[in-house]
């Protein structure tokens, strides 16, 4: 949702702030509830788009405000919607190596499902790393939404 940077580029009291400002910020604010239906099939991944993006981009806004207050706004990394053709998503699929994603388009072509309507609780505060040509979390801190 949000980057805040390279963990060696902080130290242990600007962790702790960042984490203490987005739990006091978050608990302002209502659960996001989305809905999730159809995926998107693209060569590089399948995610499912969220409607409405509004509830989950306050909470990203959030989060980007305690990080500037934190870090400073130059530190803000860039807003993924400023890069052209962002969308909100959930990711289901990576894709590895360069094929085709018409055989996955045609498959979930032939699924009939009805939207399904989340409520989100909490975000992850998490530390990862993409080492191994994956992303792979070290480290998740649960933070609530809402009180």
């Amino acid at each position: 949702m949000q980057g805040i940077g390279f963990i060696d580029d902080l130290d242990d009291e600007q962790v702790a702030r960042l984490e203490h400002g987005i739990r006091e910020r978050l608990a302002e604010l209502p659960a996001p509830v989305v809905t999730f239906h159809r995926p998107v099939v693209r060569p590089e991944a399948v995610y499912l788009p969220t409607d409405p993006p509004a509830p989950i981009t306050a909470v990203r806004h959030a989060v980007r405000e305690v990080i500037g207050h934190v870090l400073g706004e130059d530190d803000v990394e860039l807003a993924p919607e400023h890069v052209q053709g962002y969308r909100l998503h959930v990711s289901v699929a990576y894709s590895n190596a360069a094929q085709s994603a018409e055989p996955i388009a045609a498959t979930l072509a032939q699924v009939e499902a009805e939207p399904v309507v989340v409520t989100l609780h909490h975000v992850g505060l998490l530390e990862f790393h993409r080492d191994h040509r994956m992303y792979q979390w070290t480290h998740s801190e649960q933070v609530p939404i809402g009180r």
